[in-house]
């Protein structure tokens, strides 16, 4: 749990959906004054780390890592201790009682199980808000298109998204040194109006080898980002419908 700058560390525009979405909105919605204060849990991906952000009452955010894949149940769920019969018995158990199928799952590639799914993450965020206690919003890193839809339809049939901030992100556009991104930029963007209209837009792109976000690229031959980079992403939210609304 830590403090982030609203802007993630690089100098981006937030492209808002909605009037919940402006910089304004999003603070006074846990009567903050400024980004700085604003509380993270990052990778919160499993049920103890859910678990822990929640109980302290100090997190306005948290973060989760989403991709399509398998529900696996904790080894303590199973009560077992030693390595060898936990793998053994999770196999047992998945086989017999879980779902043989890809869902929306909390994990970081290259995870492909998790304790935790996105329908049972967002149900308990709005049991946790729906209490009335300390809000906390949330932010949908994608790591996986195929799993956008599907959260996204979770979160409107949850009722979560349109009382509490998200953020929705992902890595939609090639940057500096950055490899062909998994994501159709238009696509995603449509799909996130339509789904999702009151989400903040925390897109950005792919980057190669040279530090956070290619910034120090520059030094190391990647050049950083330039005009094409940006003209790019303002095409590809004008073809989505979506207008950059400065505060």
């Amino acid at each position: 749990m830590e403090k982030e700058p609203l802007l993630d560390g690089q100098t981006r525009q937030l492209a808002c959906l909605g009037k919940q979405a402006t910089l304004t909105g999003f603070l006074a919605r846990f009567g903050l004054k400024s980004p700085l204060d604003v509380v993270w849990s990052h990778a919160t991906n499993s049920q103890s780390l859910l678990k822990i952000a929640l109980e302290g009452g100090r997190v306005h955010m948290i973060e989760v890592d989403i991709l399509m894949g398998r529900y696996a149940l904790d080894a303590s769920d199973l009560g077992l201790d030693t390595p060898s019969v936990v793998s053994h018995q999770i196999n047992v158990v998945s086989h017999l009682t879980l779902p043989n199928v890809d869902e929306p799952i909390l994990a970081h590639p290259p995870e492909l199980r998790s304790d935790l799914t996105f329908a049972h993450f967002a149900q308990i965020i709005r049991e946790h808000n729906a209490k009335g206690g300390n809000l906390v919003g949330i932010k949908l890193d994608f790591k996986d298109p195929a799993a956008v839809i599907p959260v996204l339809n979770v979160l409107s049939a949850v009722g979560v998204g349109k009382d509490i901030p998200i953020w929705v992100n992902a890595d939609i556009w090639q940057g500096p040194g950055g490899g062909i991104p998994k994501f159709k930029p238009v696509e995603f963007l449509e799909a996130c109006r339509k789904y999702c209209p009151l989400a903040s837009l925390s897109v950005g792109w792919t980057t190669g080898p040279g530090g956070l976000h290619g910034i120090p690229g520059t030094f190391v031959g990647v050049g950083g980002y330039h005009p094409k980079h940006i003209n790019a992403a303002l095409r590809d939210l004008r073809a989505a419908g979506i207008s950059l609304k400065k505060e």
